[in-house]
């Protein structure tokens, strides 16, 4: 099984072909999904909004952008589109969550070395963390903030390496327009597919 690229050894011009598949598959997997899956897809995402609500939105967001749970936070975002819930409410929330998340993750970098999991999580991607943040510096959250790099990754070792947090936090808003553009990558597949 391939490892997980190195962040320091990517390029900007790989990061961004990366980006851009990212996005097309998403676009993509929404039409496919709208397609082939509608009516399922549709009484998931009502299911979803009926049972959790926006406080499951938050807590989706939260689990992912906090601790790495491999749930995207678009995968809310599509649930949202295929309940036909209003835009707004959920980009707001979203995008104010995973802000928020971003900073629990950082704050949570200063102790990591003291969780018995993380801390080895962190002493074995160390190296790699290191030589990332001596390229990127604080570039690297807000690349991780658009990339298919794990946000919360980052933000622990931003926290973990001591970033200075106003820089980090300015860098942390990028979220917010990433997660506009992919509400709306997703909510044009959807529409693409169900036509």
């Amino acid at each position: 099984m391939p490892s997980a690229p190195n962040p320091a050894e990517l390029s900007g011009r790989s990061l961004a072909l990366r980006t851009i598949a990212g996005v097309v598959i998403l676009f993509g997997g929404a039409a496919v999904g709208a397609f082939l899956l509608k009516d399922d897809l549709t009484r998931a995402g009502v299911w979803f909004f009926e049972v959790y609500g926006l406080v499951g939105l938050v807590l989706g967001t939260l689990a992912t952008d906090v601790f790495g749970v491999p749930v995207p936070v678009d995968v809310y975002l599509a649930a949202a589109i295929t309940a036909d819930k209003p835009a707004i409410p959920i980009l707001a929330v979203a995008s104010v969550t995973s802000v928020v998340s971003g900073n629990i993750a950082y704050a949570l970098g200063h102790v990591l070395d003291r969780i018995p999991l993380l801390g080895r999580l962190v002493r074995r991607y160390e190296d790699k963390g290191r030589q990332a943040f001596a390229k990127w510096g604080v570039t690297a959250v807000a690349i991780a903030a658009w990339t298919p790099l794990p946000f919360s990754i980052v933000c622990w070792f931003a926290g973990a390496f001591r970033m200075p947090w106003r820089r980090f936090f300015l860098a942390t808003l990028h979220r917010a327009p990433r997660i506009i553009l992919y509400y709306y990558v997703i909510a044009l597949g959807w529409m693409a597919g169900a036509a």
